[in-house]
């Protein structure tokens, strides 16, 4: 889980970002919104303490990586709580991501405001969600709920106003308000720590926990095997090959590295010719993979779209590398502990790098200055502006690479 060096030399930025195309908040709004959120919490219905904890809701409205993320912090909750039903309120987008999970009794679906890419902005309609959200749950009984976001005050308020008698999460001060247990803030603590510490203070009123393991975790199927097999087979790809996998795409267009930089990896490592290389992609991914592809050697080159989660994890376990900018599919090949290189720009993996052993999972990150600022939802006219992955090299990645692929190659020798 450490972090290398940037990656080549550190060059001069050509023009200054332009701050005004940044998402800053005023500090005005900032404490208007605390204020209101304040008073808001007065409203919220009493419920007597619970004698008993058989009934726990997480709340998690992440996408796949984050989710993936929290997986850890399931299996120490179910330690603890053998006995209760534990539920997971989460996304439609991430619910495939838990389906199988053994820790979890029950996946419900949200659609969180804010996280719901295919909705804009919630605005008023937020609050108005709120309130329908919180009478559907008030009937469900749980006696405690754990809200995994840190600066998520909205699911913090979902579960005081659904009459749940214990409510966990992070002392933020939008937050603070709705909780009746608040854990502190740690700079520099990955998401994943901050979890098992939630889960770790939690479980102090279950069953005593001395060990637990912390590995990502998801469980694909063997249906999703033998349709990831046969994905394989149809593509005439032989049983022996080396498949590396590239997912090029994330959630942020600002976390995507230039397709001449994944031509300039791919170019080096088919040096190999028992390499063959699957390109993957999510539903608005398309043009980014299929540009990626078509600068790979084409008769070792597949394009993979239209699959399910764990037909992907499938692949990414028949896999001997997995590279990709930060994204929930470069955290589903930690799950499945398939070697990885991860990219990173704008976002940082001192907080979301892959959690997994350093020697399987390295990032490269890129050399710009401003790095790791975490403003991930720029509007497109400022992508232009704010070039972090170009500042990535490919001699660095393929190093990287080509690094993970002599320890495969070792460790498969007898």
């Amino acid at each position: 889980m450490e972090n290398e060096e940037p990656s080549g030399a550190a060059r001069e930025v050509p023009y200054p970002l332009p701050s005004t195309l940044l998402p800053r908040e005023s500090v005005a709004k900032r404490w208007l919104r605390r204020g209101f959120l304040r008073t808001l919490s007065f409203l919220r219905p009493y419920r007597f303490p619970a004698t008993h904890l058989n009934r726990i809701l997480v709340i998690r409205p992440d996408h796949i990586g984050d989710v993936l993320l929290v997986t850890p912090a399931l299996r120490l909750l179910r330690q603890a709580f053998p006995d209760s039903e534990i539920t997971a309120l989460v996304g439609p987008w991430s619910e495939a991501v838990l389906a199988n999970n053994p820790h979890v009794d029950r996946v419900l679906t949200c659609r969180f405001p804010g996280f719901d890419r295919s909705q804009p902005q919630p605005g008023m309609r937020a609050y108005r969600q709120l309130r329908q959200d919180a009478q559907r749950l008030r009937s469900e009984d749980y006696q405690l709920a754990l809200n995994l976001r840190e600066d998520f005050w909205w699911g913090a308020a979902l579960a005081a106003f659904a009459g749940i008698p214990y409510v966990w999460g992070f002392d933020v001060p939008e937050c603070a308000p709705f909780l009746t247990h608040a854990q502190p803030l740690q700079d520099d603590e990955h998401q994943a720590a901050s979890d098992l510490r939630m889960a770790r203070a939690v479980a102090a009123l279950g069953v005593e926990v001395e060990n637990v393991d912390t590995q990502l975790q998801f469980d694909f199927t063997p249906d999703d095997e033998q349709r990831a097999e046969m994905l394989l087979r149809n593509a005439a790809i032989p049983d022996a090959a080396t498949l590396i996998a590239i997912h090029p795409g994330s959630g942020a267009p600002v976390k995507n590295w230039a397709a001449a930089g994944w031509h300039a990896v791919g170019s080096v490592l088919a040096q190999d010719p028992d390499v063959h290389f699957l390109v993957t992609a999510g539903p608005t991914e398309h043009a980014l993979a299929e540009e990626v592809a078509a600068g790979l050697p084409r008769d070792r080159v597949l394009l993979v779209e239209q699959v399910s989660l764990g037909e992907l994890a499938a692949l990414y376990a028949r896999c001997a590398l997995v590279l990709g900018p930060d994204s929930g599919p470069l955290h589903l090949a930690v799950a499945v502990k398939t070697p990885s290189v991860t990219l990173y720009g704008a976002s940082d993996p001192v907080r979301f790098g892959p959690w997994g052993p350093a020697e399987r999972h390295r990032t490269v990150v890129s050399s710009i200055p401003c790095r790791h600022c975490g403003y991930l939802s720029l509007p497109t006219a400022a992508l232009p502006q704010h070039p972090c992955m170009q500042y990535i090299e490919p001699a660095a990645v393929t190093a990287a690479a080509q690094a993970l692929l002599a320890q495969t190659v070792a460790s498969a020798t007898p």
